[in-house]
């Protein structure tokens, strides 16, 4: 309990110096001490955090009402008490926050647009603080691999194994042999043809890359995956320097559109992923085989207001910025974004895999890139002024999203997206009295169990949003 309550205090810490704040831990009131205290100086700005886990949040509130913060928060680790407001009897307010939500509760009250620079998350933070650097994780690593190979006599395989290792790590895992009873007679094993065995037995032997299977009796899959990271990522960086000039002409040549791209296709995992979708064609009215269903669930992702509701459905830490651009690359990027991806494939610096259910059976393919070639596509890629379209797509995605749900997910959903995407509540209320003034929806609902809003045209409404999507879109 109190190594999770030091290593939060330690975090918050860490993350107040990253917003330019003086922080104090273990700061004096008259009543005793608070976790943590920031200050800014320069802009008379204060903030007083206490981190609770089984303690009384009113006497935490009492202690942080004895010095004059600006900002007050009490910090919880029980989602179901995030955002509470305490109000004392002189009229100071102290908000209970989640602790993975803090950061965001945090930019709300500076002020901050989607775009400005993040603190990393908590569980990412925790690795890189906690994570002891070992043996091969030395920038000795791989030449000390390489003269291994020469004394075994393996060295003639030297180029093979890089550029396998290269392969594996840029995707994450690779099928490599299946087993299935399906065929007659008895059982069928096969390999997919994608790393050599022998190749596959050295790097198994090195213990550099490990197996795992996926699937069911009938049908399983086995996989194999870098268990020697840091080895995996010096191979890599070796091969963006091979590949450097070629690289940055490359992003030269898609400029804004690079790095929109690069933001929209890296999920939290911190690779690049960009799914293939086939050509449009007739949607199935009654999708019936699993071929139809799996079509119709990857069309969608093409359909602008599907997209927008569905970045509405990730959690943090995604940014409303990398919703947006994850919006712009699947709709008006899409055949831009493949494109791109195919060029850092031929530089061998990205991959097309296939995807497969917890069944065994494939769904569709998909373009996969490392996070140091992210990372280095992200840093030298010119950086658009997207904050004001991303604002207005992020409040188009939220109306869209709450307007067909139950009025009790509704109401929770809306206030929880808005602080996701750090979008303030009066741009909501603004596009909703132009709704109304349309007569397609009410007001915004303040009060109450209701939804925030009320939907009287959905034809209508519908429209409205498409169009005004559409104009949000980048060619």
């Amino acid at each position: 309990m109190q190594d999770f309550h030091n290593q939060l205090q330690k975090y918050f810490e860490e993350l107040l110096l990253f917003y330019g704040f003086n922080a104090r831990k273990e700061f004096e009131v008259p009543s005793g001490r608070i976790d943590l205290a920031g200050f800014r100086e320069d802009e008379d700005l204060s903030i007083g955090i206490e981190i609770t886990r089984t303690s009384d949040a009113l006497r935490d509130a009492s202690k942080l009402t004895e010095y004059p913060f600006n900002l007050r928060f009490i910090v919880v680790d029980d989602l179901l008490k995030d955002k509470f407001i305490i109000s004392t009897t002189r009229g100071e307010q102290i908000i209970v926050v989640y602790y993975q939500w803090f950061e965001n509760e945090l930019r709300r009250a500076l002020n901050i647009p989607p775009s400005g620079d993040r603190f990393v998350p908590f569980d990412e933070w925790f690795v890189m603080f906690t994570k002891l650097i070992k043996s091969l994780e030395s920038e000795s690593g791989l030449s000390k691999f390489v003269e291994h190979l020469k004394t075994s006599g393996l060295d003639k395989y030297t180029e093979e194994l890089r550029d396998t290792l290269t392969f594996i790590y840029t995707a994450g895992e690779v099928p490599s042999q299946y087993i299935s009873v399906y065929c007659a007679p008895g059982m069928e094993y096969g390999d997919f043809g994608f790393i050599d065995s022998k190749i596959l037995s050295i790097l198994g032997g090195y213990n550099i890359i490990s197996r795992y299977s996926r699937g069911n009796r009938e049908l399983r899959k086995y996989y194999v995956h870098v268990s020697n990271l840091n080895l995996a990522k010096q191979v890599v960086m070796e091969k963006i320097k091979e590949n450097e000039e070629s690289l940055n002409d490359l992003i030269q040549k898609y400029g804004d559109k690079a790095f929109i791209i690069a933001r929209g296709t890296k999920p939290t995992e911190g690779y690049l992923k960009l799914d293939v979708v086939p050509p449009p064609k007739e949607l199935y009215q009654k999708p019936q085989t699993y071929e139809e269903i799996t079509y119709s669930i990857l069309y969608s992702k093409r359909v602008p207001v599907k997209i927008a509701e569905r970045v509405c459905s990730n959690g943090p830490p995604i940014d409303l910025i990398t919703r947006y651009c994850y919006f712009l690359t699947y709709s008006s990027l899409y055949d831009t974004a493949v494109k791109f991806f195919q060029e850092l494939k031929s530089l061998n610096l990205a991959v097309k895999m296939p995807t497969y259910d917890s069944y065994g059976q494939y769904k569709w393919d998909e373009y996969r890139a490392s996070e140091e070639v992210a990372d280095c596509v992200l840093s030298r890629a010119r950086y658009p002024n997207l904050d004001e379209f991303a604002v207005r797509f992020g409040v188009l995605a939220i109306i869209a999203w709450c307007s067909d749900k139950h009025p009790s997910v509704a109401r929770s959903k809306f206030n929880e997206l808005l602080r996701t995407f750090e979008i303030p509540l009066e741009k909501a209320e603004e596009e909703l009295n132009k709704l109304n003034e349309l007569g397609m929806t009410s007001k915004l609902i303040q009060e109450g169990e209701t939804s925030p809003f009320i939907v009287l045209e959905p034809d209508a409404f519908k429209g409205y949003i498409k169009r005004e999507l559409e104009k949000l879109l980048i060619t």
